[in-house]
């Protein structure tokens, strides 16, 4: 029965990358770069993260709720485009290296990652049969966090200390942003061309 369903599982996948990383970057990367980078003190980085998680939180809450009025492909379209933006937006206020436009730095890159993973729940409901939902759900997100969000903490340390680029976050944040707005474009072309006939 999988093998009728590896095109879009592996297009879920792809989909959910920018939320991989975003929330990765956020909760992992963001940490460690303010205390390593910035030299700012562990209260600082516990403040910024702390509040970067409850803003994570309250941008998904409202995430799901507009993406009731409006549909999940426009709201995941536009969240790749918002998090491609802010993930310049939060790397610049990060350099200034002052403890209010640390937290504020991380709460602009969270809001718009909580717009992604607002919606990015009953997307995945919407693209998958009911056989095979919950199974393909927790097969994709799990698949897509483990590839390109647990990878993304090493890898944009690694790039940002072997180029000196303070911006290879937000370029990581880009492209991870470029693929899923490609993907959720797919997906749903391709669901509009070939409407799921199975549902029992």
């Amino acid at each position: 029965m999988w093998l009728n369903y590896w095109p879009v599982i592996w297009r879920s996948i792809l989909l959910q990358t920018v939320l991989a990383i975003g929330m990765y970057t956020v909760t992992v990367y963001y940490v460690n770069y303010i205390r390593e980078f910035l030299s700012a003190s562990q209260t600082s980085a516990f403040i910024c993260n702390m509040g970067a998680t409850l803003m994570l939180g309250a941008s998904a809450i409202l995430s799901g709720w507009l993406s009731d009025l409006v549909g999940r492909k426009k709201m995941l379209l536009s969240a790749s485009l918002m998090i491609l933006t802010c993930g310049f937006i939060s790397v610049y206020l990060s350099s200034l290296k002052h403890t209010y436009l640390l937290l504020l730095a991380q709460m602009v890159l969270s809001f718009s990652i909580g717009q992604f993973l607002g919606a990015t729940p009953a997307a995945l409901a919407e693209i998958f049969p009911i056989r095979i939902r919950y199974t393909a759900i927790a097969f994709t997100n799990n698949i897509c966090m483990g590839i390109f969000g647990g990878t993304a903490p090493l890898t944009i340390f690694y790039w940002t200390h072997y180029t000196g680029d303070i911006y290879v976050p937000a370029y990581y944040l880009a492209g991870g942003a470029i693929v899923s707005f490609i993907f959720v474009m797919n997906t749903y072309k391709k669901m509009a061309r070939e409407p799921l006939s199975e549902e029992g």
